[in-house]
Parts: structure tokens; C-alpha cells; sequence
């Protein structure tokens, strides 16, 4: 088993890489976003969790839980979240 503490600091990191996945951690300070109209992950699903604050999902437009929650992304879902 791997395990790694996560810094919290703004940007984007691959923090845990294995055979068959990768754990990432991205920060992103209010008002920032990520992603666009050709985001899409083909390779893999993506289940993004919240820590703290709030995002918006773009596509499709809905807010998503705040601090604590988790959600999962198919592969190939097209996804641009913004923070607020």
C-alpha cells in the first residue's frame, strides 16, 4: 500500500502512481478553474473530492457538493469545474 500526505498548495500534482492508477491533487483558489470544452480523460475514470470551499461544474452546469464529498466522473465525461 502506498500512502502519501498532500501539501494543499495551489497547482496540480501527481502524487501516487501505480501499475494500474494515479492519485492527483489539485488546488485551485476561488474564482480559478480548470479544464474546457475539450477536457476529457479518455483513459480513465476520475473521482474528485472536496476538502474545502465549493466547486461549480461547467459541463454540466450544477454545483457539486462542498468539503467532504466525492464524486465520480466516468471516463470521457467532459468536465470543467471552477472554484467559488
Amino acid at each position: 500500500m502506498k500512502r502519501k500526505a498532500l501539501r494543499m498548495r495551489k497547482g496540480f500534482r501527481v502524487v501516487i502512481t501505480s501499475r494500474r492508477g494515479q492519485v492527483a491533487e489539485m488546488v485551485l483558489a476561488p474564482g480559478d478553474s480548470e479544464g474546457d470544452s475539450s477536457n476529457r480523460h479518455k483513459g480513465a475514470d476520475q473521482c474528485p473530492q472536496v476538502e474545502g470551499g465549493k466547486l461549480m461544474s461547467a459541463f454540466p452546469h450544477s454545483a457539486v457538493p462542498g468539503a467532504g464529498h466525492v464524486w465520480a466522473l466516468s471516463r470521457s465525461a467532459l468536465v470543467r469545474v471552477r472554484a467559488v
